[in-house]
């Protein structure tokens, strides 16, 4: 050992300067390889948990949802569970309801309705229509013969559900003397603001 150290001891400064170089080399080297190992090993754990998650993607939504994912058992496919509304359908959840007539009624501009509550909405807001009818047939001595309310029902694309997706409304109002020339103008007014009142999902 005496000779090695006494060797050492004897390496001129421009030596020392070297073998710092190389051993600085050689830890970076070591360094960039530890680096790369992690990096490795992340790569590979990230990858598992995305197989992991593509085969179980109703769990996955359950979860992201603050649900247990252990109801996706329950649920043979990802639309399935968004129907049973274990996982939220984005669809129904952005869905909005106008009113497309120039009348006094609820919904003049565009509202959220959830698919549990639309069919009373909807049915309310066309009853709205029909009170429309009668009030003016009151006011002007005319007679409501005809007051009908249609609901119309679709099926959301994401989820699968059947909502109901608007209604139409359709009046018909009688009046004296239709003969003369100013009872048919309103008529004929009437059928054109009060026939076929549309109120409908904006998808």
């Amino acid at each position: 050992y005496g000779d090695y150290w006494a060797k050492d001891y004897s390496l001129t400064a421009e030596a020392k300067k070297l073998r710092r170089k190389q051993n600085a080399e050689w830890q970076a080297k070591i360094d960039e390889l530890e680096k790369l190992k992690v990096e490795k090993i992340s790569k590979e754990k990230r990858e598992r948990i995305d197989k992991y998650w593509e085969n179980h993607k109703v769990a996955k939504e359950i979860k992201l949802q603050g649900g247990n994912e252990a109801l996706a058992k329950n649920y043979a496919s990802e639309k399935a569970a968004k129907r049973a509304g274990v996982i939220e359908c984005e669809t129904c959840a952005n869905r909005k309801y106008q009113d497309g007539s120039d009348e006094n009624v609820s919904f003049k501009s565009a509202q959220h309705v959830s698919p549990e509550a639309a069919g009373a909405r909807v049915r309310g807001h066309e009853q709205e229509h029909v009170s429309n009818a009668y009030d003016k047939a009151s006011k002007e001595g005319g007679k409501v013969i005809n007051a009908s309310v249609a609901i119309h029902t679709a099926i959301c694309p994401e989820c699968g559900r059947t909502y109901v997706s608007g209604g139409t409304t359709t009046t018909q109002i009688k009046y004296p003397n239709e003969d003369n020339p100013y009872q048919k103008s309103r008529k004929a007014s009437d059928e054109g603001a009060l026939a076929g009142m549309n109120f409908d999902a904006k998808l």
